[in-house]
């Protein structure tokens, strides 16, 4: 047999060892690393109720292979992707040179029958799950979102047709005499990350969106992160004589940069202070020959100054007779992307009416 696994319910130093080989030779972003899931684990294992890890560590040969960071959903045999509340995208993670088709095999026999596995949202372009979804008893698939990017091999494209932007944006911090300010210790990352709070959460506010600080363990991640794994959150604030403009929230991993995000304050009297931001954190991708992940969402400014995108999917997997329907049936209402628009619609007028 090719492939073996075995099962972390904790970040031991067993796993965490095999989690920093794999990502040596593997494409990574924020949320498929190491510094994420280990501070997602430290964060639901103190404040979380009910929270079962379950990490599948496949070994082919011996070496690590693949890593499927996964959880019990309500103590259930469905599984679903560790700390899928705070993952945007591709929480799992393989080696460039995985034996598909072993894999597969392996992961049908020994995995999916006894889990229902539900991933949240995975690039359309993951070709390991598509390829497995198609072996399988049940499988379904939606629609969840869509990821913006910069290649990394686009910039000179990115920078040849957005000239004017660059010309605007160039012109206005000169004239301005603005400053972008990369905060690298941790308590000043930590006293940022408050402003940021309160500007973000103003702007949650002013646009009836969601406040996801509300919730107590996302605030307690991002302290983690920056206390824990400060040079994989970056912090970077734009300036005008000390007077703050905006800040952004970036996490950085060996294949990504990934723009987490922005906030601004109303008080500033520049034209897109987030945008000023933003061409700053463009240079500093390219700077470092990495790809500039906009993650998902369908903001204008997205789709405006990305040079390529790919469909997010969810996928329910299951290899059993009895797959769990009514898991089935939970996640389709929270991660279909329309009804997601519905649910917030509704939420919106719920929030209208508690305010009459």
């Amino acid at each position: 047999m090719i492939f073996t696994h075995k099962i972390f319910d904790s970040f031991n130093s067993e796993l965490i060892s095999c989690w920093l080989n794999l990502e040596q030779n593997s494409i990574c972003n924020a949320f498929n690393s190491l510094f994420f899931h280990n501070s997602i684990y430290h964060i639901n294992k103190k404040f979380k109720k009910n929270y079962w890890p379950l990490i599948i560590c496949l070994y082919e040969k011996n070496n690590i292979a693949a890593i499927l960071p996964l959880e019990k959903f309500n103590s259930s045999n469905t599984l679903v992707v560790h700390g899928s509340e705070f993952i945007d995208y591709d929480g799992i993670i393989f080696s460039r040179q995985i034996n598909h088709k072993e894999f597969e095999k392996y992961i049908l026999k020994n995995i999916l029958s006894k889990y229902d596995i539900f991933f949240h949202s995975i690039g359309s372009n993951n070709k390991l799950i598509n390829s497995l979804s198609n072996k399988l008893m049940y499988k379904l698939k939606w629609r969840y979102s869509i990821r913006y990017f910069i290649d990394a091999k686009k910039y000179d494209d990115f920078f040849l047709k957005k000239k004017k932007f660059i010309k605007k944006t160039t012109k206005n911090i000169t004239k301005n005499n603005l400053s972008s300010i990369e905060i690298k210790l941790p308590n000043e990352k930590l006293s940022h990350l408050e402003n940021h709070i309160i500007l973000k959460s103003l702007q949650y506010n002013s646009t009836n969106n969601r406040n996801p600080f509300k919730n107590k363990r996302y605030k307690k991640l991002l302290e983690y992160l920056i206390k824990n794994y400060s040079k994989n959150i970056v912090i970077y604030i734009l300036a005008i004589n000390k007077s703050l403009q905006s800040i952004l929230i970036a996490f950085k991993s060996k294949d990504k940069f990934c723009y987490y995000q922005p906030s601004y304050s109303r008080e500033s009297t520049l034209e897109s202070p987030g945008k000023i931001l933003m061409y700053y954190a463009i240079k500093i991708a390219n700077k470092n020959s990495i790809e500039f992940d906009f993650s998902t969402g369908n903001e204008n400014y997205k789709m405006l100054y990305s040079t390529d995108n790919e469909i997010i999917h969810s996928y329910f997997l299951s290899n059993k007779l009895f797959p769990n329907f009514l898991n089935l049936i939970i996640f389709w209402i929270l991660y279909y992307e329309k009804s997601r628009k519905i649910l917030r619609s509704l939420f919106n007028q719920a929030k209208k009416f508690m305010n009459f």
